[in-house]
């Protein structure tokens, strides 16, 4: 039982999630969780947390693009 429990959390979690990083990331597969980077064209799956979170890391493209506008302004 405990082990539906996290499930239902973890699901209850992914419902709620919005894009953090939308100007570079692209949601693909909302159920399972797949990214596309929108500069480079990357695909992957980041790993959920307990409770249906996911860390910071999992916002931002494995391959380290920024937005375009930050690169033109030598800030990154």
């Amino acid at each position: 039982m405990a082990i539906l429990g996290e499930l239902l959390n973890n699901i209850r979690g992914i419902l709620k999630m919005k894009n953090k990083n939308p100007k570079i990331i692209e949601i693909l597969d909302f159920p399972h969780l797949k990214f596309k980077c929108k500069v480079c064209g990357q695909l992957w799956s980041p790993t959920i947390k307990s409770g249906g979170r996911l860390s910071r890391k999992g916002w931002r493209c494995p391959n380290g693009c920024k937005s375009e506008k930050k690169k033109k302004g030598g800030v990154n």
